[in-house]
């Protein structure tokens, strides 16, 4: 019982530290200190121009979200931002069976060196150049895609491979890798 009383008496002293409890999901992160968002991209060689969306986690899937809408690009916003260190990830459909082909219905085309411009949320530009293509299977999907350290660069991805009828799906995911385009 002293101890009870103890803490009873004084749990609100000047002398006890204050401490903050905070969330460890990463969904409920605040944002880093970064730059601005991207809002916009465009790919003249597939003949991309899309409006880019903040996306997070499905936690259902326990995956990226993907915006709904075909014609959207999500950006994963618990990612890098252009022009800084690690992974600026840009998310979009391949196609729907009930909206037709998606943003990235030709990413698994787009040629190395192909440029590509970000707009970001001050109107500034961020600009880039296709340096690699892979296709991964879904389930292999390198953890480097979503580093948040090294060298900045764009990660563009969709699905692609072969469609499984019974799950409705795509087997693998096809990944641009794109970098800060100096000239």
């Amino acid at each position: 019982m002293p101890l009870r009383t103890a803490l009873t008496l004084h749990p609100a002293a000047p002398d006890f530290p204050s401490i903050q409890v905070r969330s460890a999901r990463l969904e409920d992160q605040p944002p880093e200190a970064r730059g601005p968002a991207p809002t916009w991209i465009n790919i003249p060689d597939i003949a991309v121009s899309a409006a880019i969306l903040p996306v997070g986690v499905d936690s259902r899937k326990e995956s990226m979200q993907i915006p709904n809408d075909v014609r959207l690009v999500g950006w994963y916003r618990f990612g890098s931002t252009p022009s800084r260190p690690g992974s600026t990830v840009l998310v979009a459909h391949v196609d729907s069976a009930r909206q037709g082909a998606g943003v990235f219905f030709l990413l698994q085309d787009l040629p190395i060196g192909a440029r590509i411009t970000v707009r970001l949320a001050d109107n500034s530009l961020a600009r880039y150049r296709v340096v690699g293509r892979r296709s991964y299977p879904k389930a292999d999907l390198p953890r480097e895609t979503f580093t948040r350290s090294g060298r900045s660069r764009l990660v563009l991805i969709t699905c692609g491979g072969g469609f499984d009828a019974t799950t409705r799906h795509y087997t693998n995911n096809v990944v641009v890798f794109a970098v800060p385009d100096r000239r």
